[in-house]
């Protein structure tokens, strides 16, 4: 039996890939034990992280929550201040009482009204309006714990004097509230001596007294409010048996509202004589303005206001201005 170098070089090579099967096998032990061991590490990485998240989502809500409760009912934040601007016949005190008790509730039972951020402004506007004779009203809040309100008033009632008695009329000119006598002292009397004669002819000297009635305005408002005041010298007017007529007050309180606040006259009050139709404004410096009910006394303003400013009136000289007319006016 010979040699054979063919047989002999499969055989090696046979024995090789055997040992390289073998040693690879083991190989692939080592390689499954270790990516066992890293899945095993890596499981217990995610679960911390979950740990973790749920824990930053627990701090982040407590922290909405501690932040939402400091916010709401820390006193810090409660309205503790009203300032009110614009109030002249209204009562300031009543006023303040009156925001307080709308804001000094709870939303749901358990949130405050009277915190900054959760004050209702319009529940405040409304429920003023409702109460009080409001025309206007702003709202504001200052922060952290402040409402500023600014109002114009709305005039819900006048001064009404007969020479014998003054009187509260609404605007449709309905007794409100009769007030008190004109005093004595709210007339002026003045005496004349006249020469006459007795039933014998013999001659003689008579006294007459004359008096006249001119309504104490700064008295009556300090007494009665800042309103407009109506003086009707009509005698056959019974105000307790009839209403002053709605036009005559409403004309009133517009000539008081536009003299009061567009010029630098003040209305003293409106004189009523024996024409039911026409009325006289008195005014603070010695001269009047005659006016007829039922003109638009908004168009009769701005005729008054082109008047005094493109015509060079003296108001130094002046004694009235009369509106009376359409389209026409007459001073001197």
């Amino acid at each position: 039996m010979f040699f054979n170098p063919y047989k002999f070089k499969k055989q090696v090579k046979r024995g090789v890939r055997s040992a390289s099967c073998l040693v690879f096998s083991k190989d692939t032990g080592l390689r499954k034990a270790t990516w066992q061991y890293h899945k095993q590490n890596s499981c217990k990485i995610k679960q911390k992280s979950k740990i973790f998240e749920k824990l930053k989502i627990v701090l982040l809500t407590v922290s909405l929550f501690g932040t939402f409760a400091i916010l709401i009912y820390h006193p810090f934040f409660n309205i503790n201040k009203i300032t009110l601007q614009g109030e002249e016949r209204i009562n300031n005190d009543k006023l303040q009482e009156t925001v307080k008790g709308i804001i000094n509730y709870y939303h749901f039972g358990i949130l405050p009204k009277k915190n900054y951020f959760l004050v209702n402004l319009s529940e405040v506007n409304d429920i003023l309006k409702e109460r009080y004779p409001i025309e206007t009203i702003a709202t504001e809040k200052i922060f952290p714990n402040e409402l500023k309100i600014t109002i114009k008033e709305k005039i819900s009632q006048i001064i009404y004097d007969n020479g014998q008695k003054y009187y509260y009329l609404d605007t449709i000119g309905q007794v409100i509230e009769p007030l008190r006598l004109v005093g004595d002292d709210e007339w002026q009397k003045t005496t004349s001596i006249l020469n006459s004669t007795s039933t014998t002819g013999t001659p003689i000297l008579v006294e007459e007294i004359n008096k006249k009635h001119t309504p104490n305005v700064t008295q009556i408002k300090k007494e009665m409010g800042d309103y407009p005041i109506i003086y009707d010298k009509r005698t056959n007017i019974d105000i307790n048996q009839t209403n002053l007529n709605e036009q005559i007050v409403s004309d009133t309180i517009s000539w008081f509202n536009q003299l009061n606040k567009y010029t630098n006259l003040k209305f003293e009050y409106l004189l009523i004589e024996s024409n039911p139709l026409e009325g006289e404004i008195i005014t603070n410096k010695g001269w009047n303005i005659k006016i007829r009910f039922g003109n638009n006394p908004e168009n009769d303003f701005v005729k008054f206001q082109h008047l005094l400013q493109k015509e060079n009136v003296d108001q130094n000289n002046l004694k009235y201005i009369d509106l009376r007319y359409l389209n026409k006016i007459y001073w001197q």
